[in-house]
């Protein structure tokens, strides 16, 4: 029953073959609860993010789903502190960005500022997708 309640959450948002194949990417979603997914999803959500810009990003980054709340609210939290304030846009066009760590942007800030490079310039190759892994 566990499996169908997770499945039904993400149905919601994606078809069946795309399901496939980000369990085929990342198959530990299946070991997440319905209330995990929940969480996840409504993150999205809470930050402007509508259907589709959710449905690019869990078929292009299934490993968001496998996130702490709690290190995405950081994340999130780092970006907006930042003046990112469009992360339905910066997320949907960079979903891999959603993997990092909101100490990692401070690590990359600091790296970019000792090569000499404008806090805006950052902040705007952050937003970009230019951020380096």
């Amino acid at each position: 029953k566990r499996d169908i309640n997770y499945m039904n959450e993400i149905l919601n948002i994606i078809e069946e073959k795309e399901l496939k194949n980000i369990l085929e990417i990342n198959p530990n979603i299946k070991e997440l609860s319905e209330n995990e997914i929940k969480m996840s999803l409504n993150l999205l959500e809470q930050i402007g993010c509508n259907e589709r810009h959710i449905r690019n990003i869990i078929t292009c980054n299934p490993f968001y789903l496998n996130r702490s709340i709690n290190d995405l609210v950081k994340l999130i939290r780092k970006l907006q502190s930042l003046g990112i304030t469009a992360l339905n846009i910066t997320f949907d066009s960079n979903p891999y960005l959603l993997n990092k760590d909101s100490y990692e942007i401070d690590e990359f800030i600091e790296q970019k500022k000792n090569e000499a490079i404008s806090l805006e310039d950052i902040i705007n190759m952050i937003d970009a997708g230019m951020y380096e892994e």
